[in-house]
């Protein structure tokens, strides 16, 4: 494919924002911003054979306080860019096959979780001393009750 179509390579922009620093594929200037964000960059990203690791790491990465703000910010402009109203009109809109609306949710799925975080983080800071659960416990788990037919 020469091009995508225009919201699929903002969705794949808005991944190589996020990854950079962390996908090894993706060129850096020296002062650790991304190189380019052409459409070239996002088929280099993709075809990588550390992508999918990649993406893997990027909740690890924001629990451990190591996802950059700016990089977050710069994905989330891009992935705001796209008209629509809501985030599954978007998700809808940047679908064009199965993989790209998987990608599309996992963006919005992944900046969500990162504003929830760096909003915990900022309103409880020191509570924790830099660990998001307390020693020994290493993850909660939530139990949800279906309520209707």
């Amino acid at each position: 494919m020469k091009q995508p179509p225009p919201c699929v390579l903002i969705v794949l922009q808005a991944v190589l924002h996020l990854l950079a620093g962390r996908e090894s594929s993706i060129k850096l200037k020296p002062s650790r911003s991304r190189q380019c964000v052409s459409w070239q960059s996002c088929v280099t990203m993709v075809k990588s054979r550390s992508f999918v690791a990649s993406q893997l790491k990027v909740q690890q990465a924001v629990d451990d306080g190591k996802s950059p703000k700016e990089n977050v910010k710069a994905a989330k402009a891009l992935l705001d860019s796209i008209e629509d109203d809501s985030e599954n009109d978007k998700v809808t809109m940047t679908a064009r096959g199965s993989t790209s609306a998987r990608r599309s949710r996992w963006m919005f799925a992944v900046i969500a979780y990162h504003t929830a975080v760096s909003e915990i983080s900022a309103r409880f800071s020191g509570i924790f001393c830099n660990r998001p659960f307390p020693q020994g416990l290493t993850q909660y788990t939530l139990t949800m009750k279906t309520v209707g037919p």
